[in-house]
């Protein structure tokens, strides 16, 4: 049975690999479908903290370009590890979903180090030794942080699901069993995305 196990584990590590790469793969293949120059970003520097764009200057073409990587970056693990559109907007979701995304990423790094761990004892280190055994507790520690902010907060959405003064259609039981309906690429947004949007490659 444990090897059951480490089997599925092993697979669905591949699994997301892939998927990943076919998605990647996706993207840098289609045309974007927005000008992004357009659009306000963090890389805007100053001008990003009101929503203005390099395009508002009296000829902007003629004009170098100052690209701000450092406000990209910190604007990136702003979103990615704190949701801040979604504590700024939706402040109730947030209490509900972030400890969902937090079990995630928990698990997530738990599998990196476990990784990390097989390789080395594949290059000879001791498992029984301190430093492995030192890893093995933090990735059960991380594991079991990750499992109970998932359940948490996989419960907590369900029930804002369950209590959304939305139209009906929200409530039928299918929009509740889809694995990934969970969250929604946007600001303050619940809902998901599923297997099959992931695999759909980018409108061209």
């Amino acid at each position: 049975m444990t090897t059951l196990f480490y089997i599925l584990a092993y697979l669905a590590v591949i699994g997301f690999v892939a998927t990943a790469a076919i998605k990647v793969k996706g993207y840098l293949a289609a045309s974007p479908c927005t000008p992004l120059g357009a659009l306000p970003v963090p890389h805007e520097g100053p001008k990003g903290s009101y929503g203005g764009s390099f395009m508002e200057e009296t000829d902007w073409w003629t004009k170098p370009r100052h690209v701000d990587h450092l406000g990209d970056i910190k604007a990136l693990l702003e979103e990615v590890l704190f949701l801040h559109a979604t504590f700024t907007h939706n402040l109730k979701l947030w209490f509900r979903t972030y400890p969902f995304h937090l079990g995630l990423y928990m698990l997530m790094g738990g599998t990196i180090i476990l990784v990390i761990a097989a390789f080395l004892r594949l290059f000879g280190m001791n498992p029984d030794g301190g430093f492995l055994t030192f890893v093995h507790n933090v990735i059960n520690a991380i594991s079991l942080l990750g499992m109970f902010g998932i359940i948490g907060g996989g419960i907590g959405l369900i029930c804002r699901r369950l209590h959304d003064e939305r139209p009906a259609q929200v409530h039928h039981p299918r929009t509740l069993l889809q694995p990934g309906r969970v969250h929604r690429l946007r600001p303050g947004g619940s809902g998901g995305l599923g297997l099959q949007s992931f695999l759909r490659p980018p409108v061209r």
